[in-house]
């Protein structure tokens, strides 16, 4: 389909983001229902930030290596911005 997605660092990082959300939301929680909705959670999060380069190439024929290797240096600043603020 010559579609290249170089930005799967960046997914990766979100998925993990929301997936960590519940356990740090919700820590008095404990189930062993806990594990499989942070692997739900993080896909859900991985896959939609996965569909922001889908989204630009389709609407503004925009090349997805370069936006989702943008996309990258985002999460691993946002990720950074939450251990080092709101999560610390």
């Amino acid at each position: 389909s010559n579609n290249w997605n170089i930005g799967a660092e960046g997914q990766f990082t979100v998925g993990a983001i929301t997936g960590s959300i519940l356990p740090i939301v919700f820590t008095e929680w404990h189930s062993p229902m806990v594990l499989p909705l942070m692997l739900i959670m993080g896909a859900i999060g991985g896959a939609l930030f996965a569909a922001i380069p889908a989204l630009l190439k389709a609407h503004f024929n925009t090349n997805e290596i370069l936006t989702s290797l943008m996309l990258v240096y985002i999460a691993q600043l946002f990720l950074d911005w939450l251990i080092r603020g709101r999560w610390r």
